[in-house]
């Protein structure tokens, strides 16, 4: 049992800090130009469509990682759970902040830009629901 724990665990913070360092790379290919919308700090599509598909690939990686550590399919459920449960916990501020104010400087760097962009609510609800869906695959992946 407290290796599946551990395994949920390890999982998790693979997969977050996959997910911070895609997101970051993506950000850092694109540039503010294509990933805002111009003079403001709502996303563009060129940014929702590969951040889907990061997930998805994040998730996956999360549930190889927990299905290796895991002794049983538990982990898969137990991982897929904490990325939907903390994944929507950390959308709900952004979800319930007031709009950015001012016009976004052309040359925003990545911290400031992950701290006021305005996401779709859509795009903030499907997120962790992709990633934990890619999390239950990425665990059947290890018991084949």
């Amino acid at each position: 049992m407290a290796r599946n724990v551990l395994a949920v665990m390890i999982g998790y913070v693979s997969y977050f800090v996959m997910v911070f360092l895609t997101f970051s790379a993506l950000y850092l290919l694109l540039g503010p130009e294509q990933t805002f919308v111009p003079g403001k700090f709502d996303v563009t599509m060129t940014w929702v469509v590969p951040s889907i598909a990061l997930m998805i690939v994040c998730g996956l990686a999360g549930g190889f990682i927990a299905a290796i550590i895991g002794t049983d399919s538990r982990v898969g459920t137990g991982l897929a759970i904490a990325i939907l449960v903390l994944g929507i916990a950390m959308t709900l501020p952004e979800m319930l902040a007031p709009p950015p104010t001012g016009v976004r400087d052309p040359n925003l760097g990545n911290w400031d830009a992950m701290l006021q962009a305005r996401t779709p609510i859509w795009v903030l609800i499907a997120n962790p629901v992709v990633a934990a869906l890619g999390a239950l695959v990425g665990t059947s992946f290890r018991r084949k």
